[in-house]
């Protein structure tokens, strides 16, 4: 007789929420990756009578909640995902530098944005502590805190504006990293 093998909920890889603008070009839709298994079945659950889509990965422009019924050829388990549309403003900027005195990505940067009123930057080790700061949206970090070159490595941003296209939205905080190289 054949073992039934189960799948963990630690092995499930969807995240509980997914974004995405349908007015942004690098993320028009919401990609979900239930990871590799036998067999899904993509639902929305509005209308949990309609099977969307049997692939591994399910492309989607609707906000809702969407619920995959995943195999591995002994059992099944579901999992849940709330895609939104989220069309907030975005600052973009590079994620890696290298401060080594080359005049190549020497320092660490936004890109100029017209829409931005007002504008904070906070940079942090990966221990918490604040080693930039600034309110100058034309900043130029160099990777030196406190008169020495930090070490390579991953340092967490919090960025924190006020977008004249989007006043209702108050102030936006924008998370992301920056890979300090050599």
């Amino acid at each position: 007789s054949a073992a039934v093998v189960p799948i963990n909920v630690e092995e499930l890889t969807l995240p509980s929420r997914v974004a995405f603008c349908t007015a942004n070009t690098s993320s028009p839709a919401a990609e979900l990756d239930a990871g590799i298994w036998n067999s899904y079945e993509w639902r929305l659950l509005s209308d949990p009578s309609v099977i969307l889509s049997t692939d591994q990965i399910y492309s989607t422009t609707t906000a809702g909640s969407y619920e995959v019924t995943i195999y591995n050829g002994f059992t099944c388990i579901k999992d849940i995902v709330e895609v939104v549309e989220d069309c907030r403003p975005v600052i973009f900027a590079p994620n890696a530098f290298s401060p080594n005195g080359n005049g190549q990505n020497d320092d660490f940067f936004v890109f100029p944005n017209d829409y931005v009123d007002e504008f904070e930057i906070l940079i942090y080790t990966r221990w918490g502590e604040l080693v930039f700061r600034s309110t100058n949206q034309d900043f130029r970090w160099n990777g030196f805190y406190r008169g020495a070159l930090l070490p390579v490595g991953t340092y967490a941003y919090i960025l924190k504006f006020s977008s004249n296209l989007a006043p209702d939205l108050g102030t936006i905080e924008q998370y992301g990293s920056v890979t300090l190289i050599r």
